[in-house]
């Protein structure tokens, strides 16, 4: 199972100033990232897509 964690509890509206940790498991194991490759968060809720965010890769 491919699991996502963030490890961040308090979002406010409109901050684009905070830094999210997250991090990717599959079945257990942590999912390792190319650098070199470009990642995007996409964002939406039950109503449906609202936005995607270009991720930067920190310390893998």
């Amino acid at each position: 199972m491919k699991t996502l964690t963030i490890n961040q509890k308090v979002f406010k509206h409109q901050d684009t100033q905070t830094k999210l940790k997250i991090a990717l498991f599959e079945d257990d194991s942590k999912v390792s990232l190319d650098s070199n490759s470009e990642y995007q968060f996409k964002i939406k809720n039950s109503s449906g897509y609202l936005k995607s965010e270009k991720l930067t890769i920190e310390d893998n």
